[in-house]
């Protein structure tokens, strides 16, 4: 069993599998990459931790954290308890980009559950095809060709 301190950025919440809740995301970092405002690699969401639980810290896109992360084998948890706030992420288009991710998964999760109490079909359900689909896809340059002959195809 390891124990470290490893830096997270808050990188806001999303909309889980199931469509009907939110997951929060944390995206470890290195100081140097805190410094310079550069993001770790490409596919930058498989280096993320997703948690439902309102215990994790959370807070606005964008924001530093100081953690104890624990490794034992597979397993890898996270303290918040032990969180210290270090900053703010330096790059502004990336923290407007994740604020923007994050209000439109709480906007979502919002109208469906009021569409839920309603008694209304979701509008959100005709897109669920759509949504595999993109999901499938491997890159970022494929998702948002996709994202954008949908724009295309419903604005025509």
């Amino acid at each position: 069993m390891t124990k470290t301190t490893i830096l997270l950025v808050y990188i806001g919440s999303r909309v889980d599998r199931t469509g009907n809740s939110l997951n929060n995301f944390w995206l470890p970092v290195t100081q140097d990459q805190c410094d310079a405002g550069t993001m770790p690699g490409n596919d930058v969401l498989s280096r993320c931790y997703g948690k439902s639980s309102k215990k994790m810290m959370s807070g606005t896109p964008g924001t530093i954290y100081s953690v104890t992360e624990e490794i034992d084998g597979e397993k890898v948890s996270i303290y918040p308890q032990d969180a210290k706030y270090v900053g703010i992420w330096p790059d502004q288009e990336q923290r407007a980009k994740w604020q923007i991710e994050h209000r439109t998964a709480i906007t979502t999760v919002d109208l469906r559950k009021r569409g839920k109490a309603e008694g209304q079909e979701s509008n959100f359900d005709v897109l669920m095809p759509f949504r595999e689909k993109y999901r499938n896809l491997v890159s970022q340059d494929q998702r948002a060709a996709l994202l954008a002959q949908m724009i295309a195809f419903v604005t025509r």
